[in-house]
C-alpha cells in the first residue's frame, strides 16, 4: 500500500482536466505501439494506421470509402484490416481478394455473421442469414424463381425492351 499511495497521492493534487488528457495521452501512445512492426503477427493482415483506438479508420473511411480503400490498397496491398467502430474489418480486394472469397471455407468466410444483426431488424427473425444455410438456400431459391418468372412476364409484356435488355446484358 505504501508503494500506491506514494504514487497516487501527488495524482489527486492534478485537476482533473490533467488526468483525463494524461490517461487519453497513455491510451493513444499504448495503441501506437502495439501498431508498431515487432508487435504484428505475420499471418495476419496488415493494420491500417490508427491513432485512436475505437474510433481507428472510421472516419476517413466514412468521409471517402473509395479514396481510403484505394489509398490503403496502395500501401498494404490488395488484403488489409482497418478498425471500423473497435471492430477489426478485413478487406480481401483483387484477384487475390476475389480467390479468398468465392472460394473461402466457411470457417473463414461467414456470411450469416456479418449479415445477421443488419437483416433481422429488418426482416425478423428466422428469415435471411438468420436461420439454417439450408432454409437460406431455399429462399434464395424462391427468390431466384420469382425474379425469373417476373422478367419473363415483363418481356411478354413489352417485347421491344426485351431485345435491348439482351443487347445491354
Amino acid at each position: 500500500m505504501g508503494l500506491f499511495s506514494a504514487v497516487l497521492d501527488p495524482l489527486g493534487a492534478l485537476p482533473t482536466w490533467a488526468l483525463v488528457l494524461s490517461f487519453c495521452t497513455l491510451i493513444i501512445l499504448v495503441n501506437v505501439l502495439v501498431q508498431l512492426p515487432i508487435f504484428r503477427n505475420p499471418h495476419e493482415p496488415p493494420l491500417v494506421f490508427h491513432w485512436v483506438p475505437l474510433i481507428g479508420s472510421t472516419i476517413s473511411y466514412g468521409m471517402d470509402p473509395f479514396k481510403f480503400f484505394f489509398a490503403c490498397r496502395e500501401k498494404y496491398g490488395d488484403v488489409f484490416t482497418f478498425i471500423l467502430l473497435g471492430k477489426k474489418t478485413t478487406v480481401c480486394l483483387g484477384t487475390k481478394g476475389n480467390e479468398f472469397i468465392l472460394n473461402g471455407k466457411l470457417k473463414d468466410v461467414n456470411a450469416e455473421e456479418v449479415y445477421t444483426p443488419l437483416t433481422t431488424p429488418v426482416f425478423g427473425k428466422d428469415v435471411v442469414y438468420d436461420c439454417p444455410n439450408s432454409k437460406l438456400m431455399e429462399q434464395k431459391k424462391v427468390c431466384t424463381q420469382q425474379s425469373q418468372t417476373s422478367s419473363k412476364t415483363r418481356e411478354r409484356r413489352h417485347p421491344q425492351n426485351a431485345s435491348r435488355v439482351q443487347t445491354l446484358g
